[in-house]
């Protein structure tokens, strides 16, 4: 039964994504940024433009992604 659940929260999750990312994707100016979570990621995180807290901004993308891939190979939460 929870699987159904997760599978289709996963579903909508993917399939609202996808439209924001079009929509995104459809929105670049020339020589501008998109509307793409990427663009926005890289905005908030001061990658780009280059702000003085980027290094930090880096650290912390990388820290979260490797919690994540970690917690789905060992299924370990801390």
């Amino acid at each position: 039964m929870w699987s159904r659940r997760w599978a289709a929260y996963l579903l909508a999750c993917l399939g609202g994504f996808a439209v924001l990312e079009y929509l995104g994707i459809r929105s670049r100016r020339r020589g501008g940024p998109n509307g793409t979570l990427t663009c926005a990621l890289r905005r908030w995180l001061h990658i780009d433009p280059v702000g003085p807290r980027r290094r930090l901004g880096q650290a912390a993308l990388v820290a979260v992604l490797a919690w994540f891939g970690l917690h789905i190979v060992t299924g370990r939460w801390p």
